[in-house]
C-alpha cells in the first residue's frame, strides 16, 4: 500500500451570481462585490473587453473590485482564477453623473402649465423635477440628457423666483434660484430675475435676465458698465 499526501484535491468550479451595485457612474471609483463561488486569493477580474483588474477576496463567496472609468453602456463581468471563468452578460451599467446645464425658459406663469427644457446629464427613467416643493410633469427624457416638462403651478399666486430640483434614484441637485413665476396681471416694465449673481471679475461670462413689461432691449448696464452683448431670447429673458 502507497499514500500520496495532498495527491488529489477537490474544487469548487467558478460560477457567478451576483454583482452588487449594477449600475455605477462613468467616472469610476466605486466599490462593486460580486458574489458567487469558486473564488480563490488570486481572481482576475474582466469588465466588457476593455478593462482588467485583479479582485480583492472578502471570503469564499465574495470578492470586490473597484469600477473602472467607462463609457455610458453596458458591460458584462467575468471572473477566472485556477478553478476555472464564469461570465455574467451585461452585468454591469454605467451612467453619466447627474447636472444641470441651461434650463429654458427661465420663467413663466403663476399658473404654470407651460414647457419647460432642462439640458444636462444623468436624466433617467426615475428622474423628479421639483419647483420649489411642486412636482412637476416630465412629457419626456431623451437620451438621458434632456428633459421636457410641464411647469407645476406656483405655490402662491405672488411673483417668485424659486429653486429647481432635480432628483434621480442615485443623486440629487439644485439650481438655486432657477425660475421665476411671472405675475402676468402687472404690466409694468421690471426685472424679476438675474441668473447667476456673481461674476469673476474679468468678465465674460453670460448672465440671464428675467424681465417682463419690455418690448424691446436697447442696453443691459451693471452698476456704471454696459454689457458687451445683449440678446433678448423670448419676452422675458435677455442674455
Amino acid at each position: 500500500v502507497s499514500t500520496l499526501i495532498n495527491g488529489f484535491e477537490f474544487f469548487q468550479p467558478v460560477e457567478l451570481l451576483s454583482i452588487i451595485p449594477d449600475r455605477v457612474t462613468v467616472n469610476g471609483g466605486d466599490l462593486i462585490t460580486i458574489s458567487g463561488f469558486g473564488f480563490t486569493e488570486n481572481n482576475t477580474i474582466k469588465v466588457g473587453q476593455l478593462f482588467e483588474t485583479e479582485a480583492s477576496k472578502i471570503d469564499d463567496n465574495n470578492i470586490t473590485f473597484i469600477a473602472p472609468a467607462l463609457v455610458k453602456g453596458r458591460y458584462s463581468v467575468s471572473v477566472a482564477n485556477v478553478n476555472g471563468a464564469d461570465l455574467l452578460p451585461d452585468a454591469l451599467s454605467t451612467y453619466e453623473k447627474l447636472s444641470i446645464e441651461s434650463i429654458f425658459p427661465r420663467a413663466g406663469p403663476i399658473n404654470g402649465g407651460n414647457s419647460i427644457s432642462i439640458d444636462g446629464t444623468g436624466f433617467i427613467d426615475t428622474t423628479a423635477v421639483l419647483f420649489k416643493n411642486s412636482t412637476s410633469v416630465i412629457d419626456s427624457i431623451i437620451e438621458e440628457r434632456t428633459v421636457r416638462l410641464t411647469a407645476p403651478p406656483a405655490t402662491s399666486q405672488q411673483e417668485q423666483t424659486v429653486d429647481i430640483t432635480v432628483k434621480t434614484d442615485e443623486e440629487t441637485t439644485v439650481i438655486k434660484n432657477g425660475y421665476s413665476y411671472i405675475d402676468q396681471t402687472n404690466n409694468s416694465k421690471r426685472i424679476i430675475a438675474i441668473y447667476p449673481k456673481t461674476s469673476q471679475l474679468a468678465g465674460g461670462g453670460t448672465i440671464e435676465i428675467t424681465t417682463y413689461g419690455f418690448d424691446h432691449i436697447e442696453r443691459v448696464m451693471i452698476g456704471d458698465r454696459v454689457a458687451v452683448t445683449c440678446t433678448l431670447s423670448d419676452t422675458r429673458t435677455v442674455t
